[in-house]
């Protein structure tokens, strides 16, 4: 009779994963193609005069300036790498690790109660 409930069991489970990895799988196949000109933010908008000198920079909702990469102190990169995704030079775009312990912390204290996105999985 256990033996009956475990492989009954084992199938749902397997049948439950072949399930999930199929519709991650099909998720994938159909996400549209990767364009970084679609990362672009924004900006405020800049006035120039005829010279082409800065007049002023409007105000607007939200105040965007784009800045590169190299330009940032490496303090704030480190700020938003121990905020945001403490292993981000450690996994390749997914913490599975922090997915688990994801799943593990909402099933037990409620769902929302912790994420575990990377600053790869945000962009």
């Amino acid at each position: 009779m256990i033996k009956k409930i475990l492989a009954i069991l084992g199938i749902v489970v397997l049948s439950f994963v072949v399930i999930l990895c199929s519709a991650v799988f099909i998720i994938i196949l159909k996400a549209p193609r990767f364009d970084t000109a679609k990362l672009v933010l924004a900006q405020n908008p800049r006035i120039y005069d005829k010279d082409n000198m800065l007049m002023t920079t409007l105000i607007s909702a939200e105040n965007r300036q784009s800045a590169k990469i190299g330009d940032m102190p490496q303090v704030l990169k480190d700020a938003v790498v121990c905020l945001e995704d403490v292993r981000f030079y450690e996994h390749s775009g997914i913490d599975f690790k922090r997915v688990a312990k994801a799943i593990i912390s909402n099933m037990t204290k409620g769902f929302g109660s912790e994420g575990a996105s990377t600053i790869t999985q945000q962009v």
